[in-house]
């Protein structure tokens, strides 16, 4: 009888929970493709020490299917944390 009044106030706390604020990761870009005749969207996410320089070369990843609500987060996140620790 606990465990199952434990479970009821946790799902019961579990449905209060909303949104405070949106996760910004990496930029999202709007191209015009006139082949196809529509917008198509492009999601970048710059290596952290990224300046803006040519002198610099970086590793390049092309994600096909890779929009924000698909696997663009998963694949960011990972190159991100590998970038973070130096496992490159």
């Amino acid at each position: 009888m606990r465990s199952l009044l434990i479970l009821l106030f946790l799902s019961l706390l579990c449905t209060c929970v909303r949104a405070q604020s949106a996760i910004n990761f990496g930029r999202s870009y709007l191209l015009r493709s006139e082949f196809l005749e529509e917008d198509r969207t492009l999601n970048v996410l710059l290596p952290t020490e990224y300046t803006g320089s040519v002198a610099s070369r970086y590793p390049v990843i092309y994600l096909l299917d890779g929009a924000t609500d698909e696997d663009f987060f998963y694949a960011a996140g990972l190159l991100r944390y590998h970038d973070d620790h130096g496992k490159r």
